[in-house]
């Protein structure tokens, strides 16, 4: 079953950035460096949706982006996080047959809690159901080995001037953990996102593992 089928099913039932100036006419703006190394540290592939064009994140507390795109043809906006695995993987295994290591929990597993906490930060603390993507689509759509969404409002310290927030956590084995936020005014805005001419180009799969 295709991602994109599963998201219009979906959403039918659902009533720091840097690098700003604008690109030369018909050509992407360079990404901000601090982005790029962690795309690449992170075995990461980001390409910027056509129409969108690079914002500066709204500073909270709640949500780290580490870069952010608006759409000025629609009220749209996305935000992008990437929470690199390499780092507490090493200390993990490090740590491994140490007292007290045996209550310590694997950072390959900690996704679907993680991601529901992001949901609660970004929504001001509502607890939707996380919907995983069927078998094999999180691979084939993200390059991920796992995925999920959910729609919440998000929260004004979060999201001010939006209605409604689409959270897309996306978790690699031994890499990283990735959350998609898409932020949008109404439910045909998230159609747009999801549902393009060519699948692979829609908005929603500009950030994919390689």
């Amino acid at each position: 079953m295709k991602l994109t089928l599963f998201l219009l099913v979906l959403t039918a039932g659902v009533g720091g950035s840097g690098g700003l100036g604008l690109p030369a006419a018909g050509l992407a703006p360079p990404l901000p460096a601090a982005f790029q190394r962690k795309l690449t540290a992170n075995k990461l592939r980001f390409t910027m949706p056509a129409g969108s064009v690079p914002a500066a994140a709204v500073a909270n507390t709640w949500f780290r982006s580490d870069y952010t795109l608006r759409f000025p043809s629609r009220q749209v906006e996305v935000r992008y996080s990437i929470w690199p695995l390499g780092s507490i993987l090493k200390e993990y295994r490090r740590t491994a047959g140490q007292p007290g290591a045996d209550l310590l929990v694997d950072p390959n597993e900690l996704y679907p809690t993680q991601a529901a906490v992001v949901l609660g930060n970004l929504s001001g603390g509502q607890t939707p159901e996380l919907r995983e993507f069927p078998p094999g689509s999180a691979k084939h759509d993200f390059g991920a080995d796992w995925g999920a969404m959910a729609q919440v409002a998000p929260s004004r310290e979060v999201a001010p001037g939006f209605k409604h927030c689409l959270l897309v956590a996306l978790h690699r084995r031994d890499v990283a953990d990735v959350y998609c936020v898409y932020l949008f005014q109404k439910q045909t805005d998230l159609d747009w996102l999801v549902a393009q001419p060519t699948p692979a180009t829609a908005p929603i799969h500009a950030l994919r593992f390689e």
